[in-house]
């Protein structure tokens, strides 16, 4: 495994016991790298400064397809194709925890936190789209600064809630009887 910088210098972080890496994820406070071997069904991690290594996770790891991490909490979850589930530990691994899912080929999970998320306006809390209806805000509708994109239409999409069926005129739902 090769990490580039931005001049394209390269550094070779893992060489050896290697096989198939299917996903990475990065601990951005502590400087650790996760990945998870799909050959060796297991999930490492790696000291980026020191850059010593170890297998996190070897047993009852079979099919696992996505990481990621919270490093704020020191949590690392991962996708069991498996069992159909997603499963969470402490990133020392202590405390494993599996959560079962009813979708069937979950392939990715990803952790959003709270303070990673611009500050946007929601354009459904000035805006309703009627009886029966739910608005629902679209997330690529502003630029990286909050200014709306013109190219994309409505910052917001009215869908009928069940129950409801689209009516004649435009973002209105009329009950199903």
């Amino acid at each position: 495994m090769i990490a580039y910088d931005d001049n394209g210098n390269h550094t070779v972080l893992v060489e050896h016991n290697i096989s198939y890496p299917v996903d990475l994820a990065v601990d951005w406070i502590h400087g650790l790298l996760f990945w998870s071997d799909k050959n060796w069904n297991t999930i490492n991690v790696m000291d980026l400064n020191t850059k010593q290594r170890k297998v996190l996770f070897k047993e009852n790891i079979e099919r696992r397809q996505a990481i990621a991490v919270d490093p704020s909490k020191g949590l690392i979850f991962w996708t069991d194709d498996y069992n159909n589930a997603i499963e969470r530990a402490s990133m020392d691994g202590n405390d494993r925890m599996l959560f079962s899912v009813d979708e069937l080929g979950l392939r990715t999970v990803r952790v959003y936190h709270n303070v990673a998320q611009p500050e946007l306006p929601n354009k459904c809390d000035q805006h309703t789209c009627g009886n029966g209806a739910i608005c629902l805000p679209k997330g690529n509708s502003f630029d990286n600064e909050g200014k709306p994109q013109s190219r994309i239409g409505l910052p917001y999409s009215c869908v009928c809630a069940d129950g409801y069926t689209t009516g004649k005129e435009p973002n209105t739902c009329v009950l199903i009887i």
